[in-house]
């Protein structure tokens, strides 16, 4: 079976990786050029089933990775103040592994992909019953089935 994901974000990178992790001949296409470190200082936040899932889908040293970058807060609560700063509620969060930054979670998951990311590739279109699809760049991609992450439709 080959597969292609469509957006080398976190979603569709932790999908090929488990996939190629499972056997699976898979590539990812992305329209962006390559990684851009720009706008992914943002921190993640992981819940205990996404934390999981990378548990399952990460090498070793790539999970060991994403836990060295994790950041814990001390207090995991829900803070609701007023406009003055008053303290309006706080709500228990359920415990939770931690935040990573979007950029190295995208690094971690895309190690081990080498050669199997294709970067500048926009989707142009998808032949029916889904065997083929065309990258703007005019080449066809033959495949037994497709997954496209959640920005893939705004490209």
């Amino acid at each position: 079976m080959r597969v292609v994901v469509v957006g080398a974000g976190p979603g569709g990178l932790c999908v090929a990786k488990g996939l190629h992790k499972s056997g699976v001949d898979v590539e990812v296409v992305e329209a962006q050029d390559g990684f851009r470190d720009v706008g992914l200082g943002r921190r993640i936040n992981v819940n205990a089933a996404g934390h999981n899932a990378l548990r399952a889908c990460l090498a070793d040293a790539h999970f060991e990775a994403y836990e060295r970058t994790l950041h814990r807060q001390s207090d995991p609560g829900a803070y609701l103040y007023s406009p003055t700063r008053r303290l309006l509620s706080r709500n228990e969060t359920p415990p939770s592994p931690g935040a990573v930054s979007g950029g190295t979670l995208r690094r971690v998951l895309a190690d081990g992909l080498a050669g199997r990311v294709r970067f500048g590739r926009r989707v142009a279109s998808i032949a029916r019953y889904h065997t083929e699809m065309r990258i703007t760049a005019g080449a066809a991609l033959e495949r037994s089935a497709s997954y496209g992450a959640r920005e893939a439709s705004h490209a």
